[in-house]
């Protein structure tokens, strides 16, 4: 019996100590790291902390168990290598890189330096808000630096971080904060917040600046600093890299020791669509669907494709468009899919409005496909994200032009097959810009692009 009492007092003992290390915001080591786990915290991190100790105390509400992530060595190219080559200044604590990004150690932010609006919101609260009403405006002295030299470096000419620089003061005396945070923070602006190619840019990017400091995702603080609405990409960056704080949500004076400007979605290597490969791409793609928790292999089986139609539909995404009306729709769907069928019998042949799912149901879809068809749209960045034998067919109105090449772009830098139909009918353009595509083509497409996944 004294057996079993001194087990179960034990037992009580252990409990008592998890309780302990939870309540108390975990064992820290470099931030939330846990007996080699990441656990991720709410996406509104309103924190305090002790100044002596530096230390940084999380909320705990919804602490998730994620296993880290293992960067693969730089092997494909010298990119990394490359935009590493910095100058820096304030004996270390701010460096520059290509012009790009840079990272500053024990910089503080003063929230009364700031102004706009929180964000956050739901759309159906600012419908018809214009899109200066989602800036956060900076003034001298919102970034501080201990340095007694102010610091002159030149961003890309169209980069918000000349602002950023313009508004960080460097002083010789030390500023005073309130708030410790003591993990990585990717520091970024985001202009089309809710566009799937657009933010594809800023995930990529910060990807690429995690991969280059050795960041461990999910421990990783993305800081907006915009005041933009909740939008459907939101939860995407906090499964991708970790906790999300908003420029409006920090109320008191901010320590953060290892903090990262980020590239500018429109100056990421992305964009760069006439570039012959792009850094890094299969290892982008297998971080992306593993942070989903979604398998990276998909086999072959050419007598059961996955043939996927990416279907644009209105739907209400940001407040500038508050009817949702989209361009480059297609009017004829169901007879598209019906000659499909008919033509490849045998094969799993659909059609999807896939914004209209979560992210993580997304890629289980899009992890699988061998063939994807679909208008000119921002959802084609899913081509990122095929398996590696897949193929794209894209289409186009008359009114758009096939110049056009961002998907085109990713499949040839995944190295995916890549056929495109052009209308040159206008009398198959509608109103409320509806297509007629025309049926026999895209059929013909599909059974080159089968003979090409399949030989």
């Amino acid at each position: 019996m004294k057996k079993y009492i001194r087990i179960a007092a034990l037992i009580y003992v252990i409990f008592l100590a998890l309780f302990w290390i939870l309540a108390s915001g975990g064992i820290r080591v470099k931030g939330l790291f846990i007996e080699d786990f990441v656990y991720q915290t709410d996406a509104k991190p309103l924190l305090s902390g002790n100044i002596s100790k530096r230390t940084t105390s999380y909320t705990t509400s919804t602490l998730k168990r994620v296993l880290p992530w293992q960067w693969e060595e730089p092997i494909e190219n010298t990119y990394i290598l490359d935009i590493m080559k910095g100058e820096s200044f304030c004996g270390g604590n701010f460096t520059g890189y290509v012009g790009k990004f840079a990272q500053l150690n024990y910089v503080i932010i003063d929230p009364d330096r700031g102004q706009g609006r929180q964000g956050g919101e739901n759309i159906s609260e600012v419908l018809n808000q214009p899109e200066e009403n989602e800036h956060y405006i900076l003034q001298s002295g919102y970034f501080k630096l201990n340095c007694k030299k102010k610091i002159y470096y030149n961003f890309n000419a169209k980069s918000h971080l000349r602002q950023w620089l313009n508004v960080l003061i460097t002083t010789a005396e030390n500023p005073a904060y309130k708030v410790t945070y003591d993990s990585w923070t990717i520091a970024v602006k985001r202009y089309e917040y809710v566009n799937l190619y657009h933010t594809m840019t800023d995930f990529y990017n910060a990807f690429l600046v995690s991969k280059a400091f050795e960041m461990q995702p999910g421990n990783i603080t993305i800081l907006w600093i915009d005041g933009h609405p909740s939008g459907t990409l939101d939860i995407t960056w906090k499964t991708l890299f970790g906790p999300i704080l908003r420029a409006g949500y920090i109320q008191q004076p901010s320590m953060f020791n290892h903090m990262v400007w980020g590239i500018m979605g429109y100056d990421s290597p992305l964009n760069k669509h006439n570039s012959k490969n792009m850094p890094y791409l299969e290892e982008f793609r297998k971080f992306f669907l593993s942070r989903h928790n979604i398998p990276t292999k998909s086999e072959l089986n050419c007598t059961k494709l996955k043939v996927m139609f990416l279907w644009r539909r209105d739907y209400v995404t940001h407040p500038r468009n508050p009817s949702g009306s989209v361009s480059r729709k297609i009017q004829n769907e169901n007879e598209l899919l019906n000659s499909a069928r008919k033509h490849f019998v045998g094969h799993d042949i659909f059609g999807i409005q896939i914004d209209k799912l979560d992210m993580k149901n997304q890629l289980k879809l899009i992890a699988h496909v061998d063939i994807l068809i679909g208008m000119h749209g921002a959802g084609l960045s899913h081509t990122l994200f095929l398996p590696k034998h897949a193929g794209l067919i894209e289409l186009y109105p008359t009114y758009w032009s096939n110049t056009n090449i961002h998907f085109k772009a990713m499949a040839r830098w995944r190295n995916l097959y890549y056929l495109t139909w052009t209308n040159n009918d206008r009398s198959k353009e509608l109103p409320n810009k509806y297509i007629i595509v025309d049926v026999k083509a895209v059929t013909d497409l599909i059974g080159k692009m089968k003979r090409n996944v399949c030989r």
